[in-house]
């Protein structure tokens, strides 16, 4: 509800500008000082295509799947695993989880911020969020191949923040072990 009311008051507000600044470009007289008046014709149809190129481009950003927290409402996860960290250890519910499947990390911490990454077995990032205090975080993720993926924290914790280091197994889901799902 709230993202369909951003995008309609952006479109609104995008739509006014547009109009405005075309009024004020069409009323304003077009000088005799010899400046060719084509010229002027062609920069108030490039500026007017601009207009309508960017009132697209959010349209379309903006009524977009890939918005935050979209997938939240598109039923229930597969799996959920908790997430809690603490200076400076992660507690996780389940040491695997199964491949393809939505797999949410209902994240929370015990004393200060912290920030959750998942990390491929290449070393890449694949998804993150932070983790705050008196709040839980929701952060869904599909895992697509399996192995053994790092979970490392991203949010300076105190001195030994370095040693925060966890990881979860990611399986076919014949060969999980009992009462992880």
């Amino acid at each position: 509800m709230i993202v369909k009311i951003a995008a309609i008051v952006t479109t609104v507000v995008v739509s006014l500008i547009g109009l405005i600044t075309y009024y004020v470009g069409s009323s304003a007289s077009e000088k005799k000082d010899g400046f060719q008046p084509s010229l002027y014709k062609i920069r108030s149809v490039y500026f007017t295509l601009l207009v309508v190129v960017i009132a697209g481009v959010l349209m379309v950003t903006l009524s977009s799947e890939s918005m935050p927290y979209v997938q939240l409402k598109k039923g229930n996860p597969d799996v959920v695993v908790n997430v809690t960290g603490r200076i400076w250890a992660w507690e996780i519910s389940s040491e695997q989880v199964p491949v393809n499947k939505v797999i949410e990390f209902a994240l929370q911490s015990e004393d200060v911020n912290h920030g959750f990454a998942i990390y491929s077995p290449a070393g890449k990032i694949v998804a993150q969020s932070q983790v705050m205090p008196g709040y839980v975080n929701k952060l869904r993720y599909t895992f697509t191949e399996p192995g053994e993926y790092k979970i490392l924290c991203l949010e300076y914790c105190g001195v030994a923040h370095h040693t925060m280091i966890s990881s979860i197994k990611v399986v076919e889901e014949a060969a999980l072990t009992g009462g992880n799902q």
